[in-house]
């Protein structure tokens, strides 16, 4: 996924040979940049697009191995991005995010149980105390736990930038 910083375009490019060369890009969509992508399994992709206005997560998804992409809407509301996608053992899936609205500094979660149609309400996995922090990243372990790993200019006890990380268990299904 690539994206150009003067128009806020995103394009998806493709390669057959594991990174020798790529297809022509397809443009996922206008008004967009910092891009995640998720394979869903028969030629089926979904991308959490980060817009530039409102600063908000939209989904995109392809039917076609990414030849085409559809905007699926907002996911998000503004100041909460840009996203990461995970599928979890059980099957869900996990949108891990960035929350900048003043009121709930943090890192927020929401999960999916039908490929991202709808979600659930957000989950608060961290606080910070500065809008400067996001950029959330998840891993499921062996044991069903996952590590969501996030960057913060200040948080609760440490007032500089570091990265957290959070440990917890997804709610049942």
């Amino acid at each position: 996924c690539h994206y150009s910083a003067d128009s806020y375009v995103t394009f998806v490019s493709t390669s057959l040979d594991d990174g020798m060369s790529f297809v022509k890009p397809v443009k996922l969509g206008e008004n967009t940049n910092e891009t995640a992508l998720l394979h869903l399994g028969n030629k089926r992709w979904l991308a959490a697009a980060r817009t530039r206005d409102p600063a908000d997560i939209h989904l995109y998804r392809s039917e076609d191995d990414g030849a085409t992409w559809a905007d699926q809407g907002a996911v998000t509301r503004a100041r909460q991005h840009p996203g990461h996608l995970l599928r979890l053992a059980d099957g869900r899936l996990l949108l891990t995010y960035g929350d900048r609205v003043p009121e709930e500094l943090g890192t927020q979660a929401m999960l999916s149980s039908d490929e991202g149609e709808t979600w659930g309400e957000p989950l608060r996995l961290a606080e910070v105390t500065s809008g400067d922090s996001g950029y959330p990243a998840s891993v499921q372990l062996a044991d069903g736990t996952i590590v969501t790993a996030y960057y913060a200019k200040s948080a609760p006890g440490c007032d500089r930038y570091h990265m957290g990380v959070v440990v917890w268990e997804p709610p049942a299904q």
